[in-house]
């Protein structure tokens, strides 16, 4: 017999709900790249600012186009599953790319950007008391 869990996992994915979800999570991390892109600008780094604002403005630009679709009603097990992986993946290759055009090889720049990512999680679960529990 099957877990619950298990039949969750048997539905098809909403393409449209997944990009629109990742989309609002890409606002939200297009956003998010405005604090590198000041502090750039700040500490007199003005060559960084062009590369961390592009990557921000591509994060929230595709946000923006996802929020024209209509947000469905409720999101289903398996699509929020699909979405955090999507997450996990596009955020730091995005964000990756302005330590790249640095001359940061791209494996380090990625290793970088992953464990940044990883570090706010783990952060914002223990804030917050999130479970993982599917």
């Amino acid at each position: 017999m099957p877990s619950e869990g298990e039949r969750a996992l048997r539905h098809a994915v909403r393409l449209r709900v997944v990009l629109r979800y990742v989309g609002e999570l890409g606002l939200v991390l297009g956003l998010a790249a405005l604090v590198p892109t000041l502090g750039a600008a700040l500490l007199g780094e003005l060559h960084l600012v062009p590369l961390y604002g592009l990557a921000g403005a591509l994060l929230v630009g595709l946000g923006l186009l996802a929020r024209r679709k209509p947000a469905a009603r409720e999101l289903q097990r398996n699509e929020a599953l699909v979405v955090t992986a999507a997450a996990f993946a596009l955020s730091p290759l995005v964000m990756s790319g302005p330590l790249v055009v640095q001359g940061i090889p791209w494996s380090d720049a990625l290793f970088e950007a992953v464990s940044r990512s990883e570090e706010h999680t783990s952060e914002l679960q223990s804030q917050f008391r999130i479970s993982y529990a599917v």
